[in-house]
């Protein structure tokens, strides 16, 4: 990502703050989301314990990789993987069968979901937290601007 910068000055796409982000990026912070638990309609997921031995549909090196191994740690719980390279993928993964369940952002699960009637959010997997746009580390003055554009 970092070399994302040298052919642009903003990286407008849904960023969730996270620590490694913070050392290399001057992020600003936007939409109000939580991480969600994405499952098909009648599964008897009630709880994160219910995860366990499950299959989640996973994009790597993600917001979503970082909470869930904090689940997995905080429950005591052993999933395994199904990797996706994005969120469409890994929804299509539950509808196939390939994964149980799939985590995300719940904005982009209340969009996506639009398309997958079979398939429902079961669990808050995570806080709010914002995610945002991102601009290089040390180019104050436009973070500063995009700050206040976010607080319109």
């Amino acid at each position: 990502m970092p070399d994302l910068f040298n052919e642009v000055d903003i990286y407008a796409d849904n960023l969730t703050h996270l620590p490694w982000r913070s050392q290399i990026l001057n992020q600003i912070e936007g939409v109000p989301v939580s991480t969600v638990i994405v499952q098909k309609k009648g599964s008897q997921i009630e709880n994160m314990k219910d995860l366990d031995g499950m299959t989640v549909a996973l994009n790597r090196d993600t917001s979503y990789e970082v909470i869930l191994n904090n689940i997995i740690k905080e429950y005591g719980i052993n999933v395994g993987i199904y990797d996706v390279v994005n969120d469409v993928g890994a929804f299509e993964a539950v509808v196939d069968g390939l994964a149980d369940v799939t985590i995300t952002d719940s904005d982009l699960a209340f969009l996506i979901l639009r398309d997958y009637p079979d398939l429902e959010i079961v669990l808050q997997a995570s806080q709010t937290q914002f995610l945002g746009w991102a601009v290089k580390k040390d180019d104050d003055v436009l973070a500063s601007i995009l700050t206040k554009y976010m607080e319109l």
